[in-house]
């Protein structure tokens, strides 16, 4: 206990004790054992007071401090929510890039390459992954045979810490001949082209992607964060270090410039590409369509 507070415990007893013994000649003896009684009391239920008040204070500034935090919270709920930038914004963007992609089979392994077709398998990873969700239930195939799928040649690719697995070349249309949980066997359909032979024939592509539907190309995925669309350019700012950091670099300097300056504004310094590098250009944009999704 704090030592101003014994003091003036001590004065108030000295005090007590002066008023009641001036006060014996005309008191009887129960008033005075009242008062001692009552004196006694009062000291006794000091110690348990103050331990209340102190267990009162403690509880008032917890309930202050979840107040401030409560407080905080809702206002980064409405950050997160109703701001400029917030999950709901980012949902819509999301839904607009996944707009019509349909079913996607990544990561898958070429086991071999035959006339008859093409295996592909999930990887040990993805099978225990299956196996574990489906424990007990009897496992569908992996795609359904007779459907058309697309395919995309794939690599690891990595962005900042993040290191995943991105489509790179677009391989053809193939009609799925067999399907079981694990493995999934497809046909080209129609003519591919020679390099999509070479680097299918060639065993190059060990890893593959599948698209129930085609991807869309799009610009918005190459947009650098933030840029907006504006009277200058129809799409916005092009990150064009994104562009170099999933192809490595692998496109023409005229496919990436034409696809920087794409949807800026006719001026009359403005380059025109010929027909010639429009080839060039259109040759590569299947590897722009397949990493938009």
């Amino acid at each position: 206990m704090n030592i101003v507070l014994i003091l003036l415990l001590v004065i108030y007893v000295i005090v007590f004790c002066v008023f009641l013994w001036k006060s014996v000649p005309v008191w009887r003896w129960y008033h005075i054992t009242l008062s001692v009684v009552v004196m006694g009391l009062i000291i006794i239920f000091l110690a348990p007071l103050s331990a209340s008040l102190k267990a009162r204070v403690a509880w008032n500034r917890m309930i202050q401090q979840v107040e401030q935090q409560l407080d905080e919270q809702h206002r980064e709920y409405k950050r997160l929510t109703e701001e400029p930038g917030s999950i709901q914004e980012l949902q819509t963007e999301l839904q607009k890039l996944t707009s019509e992609v349909g079913r996607v089979w990544r990561n898958l392994e070429m086991q071999n390459v035959t006339p008859q077709g093409i295996t592909l398998a999930l990887t040990n990873d993805q099978v225990e992954e299956a196996e574990g969700a489906d424990a007990g239930e009897d496992q569908a195939a992996l795609i359904d045979e007779t459907a058309i799928v697309y395919g995309f040649a794939e690599q690891e690719t990595s962005i900042g810490t993040e290191t995943f697995q991105v489509p790179v070349r677009y391989l053809g249309e193939f009609t799925v001949t067999s399907s079981t949980p694990n493995q999934v066997t497809i046909k080209i359909t129609g003519m591919a082209t020679a390099q999509q032979r070479q680097l299918i024939e060639s065993g190059r592509v060990t890893s593959w992607s599948l698209y129930e539907l085609l991807p869309l190309d799009g610009h918005q995925p190459f947009m650098v964060s933030g840029s907006q669309p504006s009277d200058t350019n129809m799409f916005g700012r092009v990150d064009t270090e994104l562009l170099n950091t999933l192809f490595q670099n692998r496109l023409l300097p005229q496919t990436l410039d034409a696809y920087t300056k794409d949807g800026e504004s006719a001026g009359e310094d403005s380059d025109l590409i010929s027909s010639a590098d429009q080839a060039e250009v259109d040759d590569d944009s299947d590897l722009i369509a397949g990493q938009g999704r």
